[in-house]
């Protein structure tokens, strides 16, 4: 019997359709990967399989009884749930933090309570943080805390919202064996990740999101190697690259380089690395780009087998130039000479095309 189902799953926010009928079988000791593009209802799915945004229609079914809101707090203290944001008080130690389920719920004595959370801050690589308060580590330390006081409240599932890619696999694989050490079963995992790694190794299926449901499903390497369907098909091949819209000079940066910090650490890619993609994104758009046009496009995509970065930026003329297309390599028409002297010191090859009114620089690193 499966310990989760859902059946004909919908969730509205007002009249936008998030979900609509989703149906899925989740077994005892699953470890499902969650996948979708930014607004496929990952998210979504997890909070309403937890209540916390009941869903607009259909019905969810824990070890083959309904999940309503009556009965919802029993039924979180089975189903864990680990945010985004984790949630953790500031006012308490970390070992605090852990021990505070256990000990009022679960009826733990504070002893024991300490004991097990310091286990389980090893199995994530913080026990020497134990006295450590929220604020004097790391956010993804701090999600590291999260997981393993989810844990604590021995969940029979574990829902993980780690859509900024913070978890690192470490912590996980930490986890799943405290769990089979000290509770002889198996964790049931469903996870939001575009951690392809961690996908591969320990997950044994992996829904992809997409048309408001589950576009697809099954093993890893049937979907990462041969999927059926034709979005799938396109999101696997995309999931190693990150495209950003710039649509004016006042456009956001701090987000821009919120989302190429998150891209590199979903693909694990040296600070180093990183750094250097952020100088030069910043050069390119900021000091090259947009003094000139007023928007472009941005991607950047990452060759995990050789270790390769591109970096195109594409840009238009926003009217033809005497009834003539605009030709323009900005990276020789640019007066910011310095900005061109840099990008050209960190690129192993720097090419411009021109098709369609569209002009694209390429810096490979």
């Amino acid at each position: 019997m499966s310990i989760i189902s859902l059946k004909n799953i919908s969730v509205h926010y007002g009249k936008n359709v998030v979900l609509s009928d989703v149906n899925a079988e989740i077994y005892k000791g699953d470890i499902i990967a969650i996948l979708g593009a930014s607004g496929s209802g990952k998210s979504a799915l997890l909070r309403a399989i937890n209540f916390i945004e009941p869903p607009t229609s259909g019905e969810i079914l824990f070890m083959g009884k309904p999940i309503n809101e009556k009965k919802i707090d029993q039924t979180r203290l089975k189903i864990g749930m680990v945010f985004k944001d984790s949630r953790l008080f500031s006012h308490l130690s970390l070992m605090e933090n852990i021990s505070l389920g256990p000990v009022n719920y679960l009826k733990k004595s504070k002893q024991k309570a300490n004991n097990d959370s310091l286990l389980l801050l090893k199995s994530v690589g913080l026990a020497e943080k134990a006295n450590y308060y929220p604020h004097q580590i790391r956010e993804r330390q701090r999600l590291r805390v999260a997981l393993a006081r989810s844990i604590a409240m021995n969940p029979e599932v574990l829902l993980i919202d780690d859509s900024a890619g913070l978890l690192e696999q470490i912590a996980l694989d930490g986890i799943l064996s405290y769990v089979e050490n000290n509770t002889q079963k198996k964790q049931t995992i469903l996870i939001e990740t575009h951690d392809i790694d961690y996908i591969r190794s320990s997950t044994n299926r992996v829904f992809y999101l997409d048309e408001k449901s589950i576009y697809e499903e099954g093993s890893p390497d049937k979907l990462f190697n041969n999927p059926e369907r034709e979005k799938t098909k396109d999101f696997i091949n995309n999931l190693h690259s990150i495209r950003f819209e710039v649509h004016s000079r006042d456009f956001d940066f701090v987000d821009l380089h919120n989302n190429l910090e998150n891209f590199c650490i979903r693909n694990h890619i040296e600070l180093k690395s990183a750094t250097k993609i952020n100088l030069l994104v910043e050069e390119l758009i900021n000091n090259v780009i947009m003094p000139i046009y007023p928007s472009c496009s941005l991607k950047i995509s990452y060759s995990k087998t050789v270790n390769r970065f591109m970096i195109s930026v594409s840009y238009q003329a926003v009217e033809p130039i005497n009834n003539m297309q605009k030709d323009d390599n900005v990276l020789e028409s640019t007066e910011n000479i310095i900005s061109v002297k840099m990008i050209k010191k960190y690129a192993t090859n720097i090419n411009h095309t021109y098709l369609d009114n569209l002009n694209t620089i390429n810096v490979e690193i």
